[in-house]
């Protein structure tokens, strides 16, 4: 079953981008399923490590001073972190290459409300997002 929203063409990238992912990050990704809220699963050495969600954005890294994320998929990503000892990992794919934001307890939310503003599928799409400053990214 094809989840929420996704076209083949997105589920085809985004399975280039596992496989990119693994080599980069040294390990195996595992989908998620939906009700987990994030994408993927990192095992190394058959333990949990991280827990990942992957965005694509049509993009330069440095066009915007931040990247939204929605406040249910950073609680999810937070809840991973703090009761199972995960990193929580959010990856972008933009139009001029990857860029990985990997959470520390210092980084404290910037809760607005937003989300997919200007194409807006369904009243879900404007919610609570967290802004994360471009300058928390790294670029690989």
């Amino acid at each position: 079953m094809r989840p929420m929203y996704e076209t083949q063409e997105q589920i085809t990238n985004e399975e280039k981008v596992r496989l990119f992912l693994e080599e980069r990050m040294k390990g195996k990704l595992h989908k998620l399923p939906i009700s987990y809220r994030l994408d993927w699963i990192l095992f190394k050495d058959g333990k949990a490590k991280a827990v990942v969600e992957y965005k694509r954005r049509k993009c330069s890294m440095n066009q915007y001073p931040d990247i939204m994320l929605s406040l249910g998929k950073w609680n999810a990503g937070l809840d991973y972190k703090i009761k199972n000892g995960m990193k929580f990992v959010f990856v972008v794919q933009f139009t001029d290459g990857f860029a990985m934001y990997i959470h520390d307890d210092k980084h404290e939310a910037d809760i607005r409300w937003g989300g997919r503003t200007v194409q807006t599928r369904d009243s879900a799409d404007i919610e609570p997002v967290v802004h994360i400053p471009i300058t928390r990214f790294v670029k690989f």
